[in-house]
């Protein structure tokens, strides 16, 4: 389905990026979001961002605010979960 909408997985990785998929995520789940969710966005050129535990702002043009912070991509996770 991920191929469909996003386009076929790349061959290799090469760390250039395409769009951004920002994932919602609640402080109470450890599990999200899941390994295997960012490594199939990661192998579509996305770059990987999550809320979970804090308020980002995505746009480099966005008005500075106390309570935000600059959204920095997830890292590829190495491993999978089970």
């Amino acid at each position: 389905m991920l191929d469909k909408i996003l386009g076929e997985k790349k061959a290799a990785q090469d760390g250039k990026t395409t769009f951004s998929a920002i994932i919602s995520s609640a402080k109470a789940d450890e599990d999200h979001p899941r390994k295997s969710v960012v490594r199939a966005m990661h192998h579509r050129g996305a770059h990987v961002i999550s809320t979970e535990r804090s308020n980002k702002r995505t746009s480099v043009n966005a008005p500075e605010r106390d309570d935000y912070s600059p959204a920095e991509g997830l890292a590829y996770p190495e491993e999978q979960e089970d």
